[in-house]
């Protein structure tokens, strides 16, 4: 049974600000969970799996018309050359909430999104259930 996260409010907030958002947090905080329970509908990819992160690093154009936005990009700190092509896509139309990204946060994740996705990013970070979630 899913329980519902605090954070939706946070979240339904950032979208209406940014056109992608991040959900940061430890291992096993429940960034997945979360996200395809609070946007069943939109198509989730997760980097853990090869094939994709090959498409995406030799690709980006071709990775992107076969997977149209919205999506959901799960660990992407797998995949940092990912930022700039996502810039791409992103800056091609006006819409709030095209992407939802989530992934451990690292310095290195942070470093590559705020250089690429500056002023288009709303970013969250997400720890494991509080006393008022169980």
């Amino acid at each position: 049974m899913y329980i519902h996260r605090i954070i939706e409010h946070s979240i339904k907030t950032l979208e209406k600000m940014y056109k992608a958002i991040l959900i940061t947090g430890p291992r096993q905080s429940g960034k997945t969970t979360f996200l395809s329970n609070y946007k069943p509908s939109i198509p989730l990819l997760n980097f853990d799996d090869p094939v994709l992160r090959e498409n995406i690093l030799h690709e980006p154009n071709v990775f992107f018309k076969r997977h149209s936005l919205p999506l959901i990009l799960d660990e992407i700190q797998r995949v940092p050359e990912i930022f700039l092509p996502l810039k791409l896509q992103i800056d091609n139309n006006s819409k709030k909430a095209q992407c939802y990204l989530s992934g451990s946060q690292s310095f290195l994740l942070m470093k590559n999104v705020s250089e690429s996705l500056t002023g288009r990013l709303g970013i969250i970070n997400l720890l494991g259930l509080s006393q008022k979630e169980k």
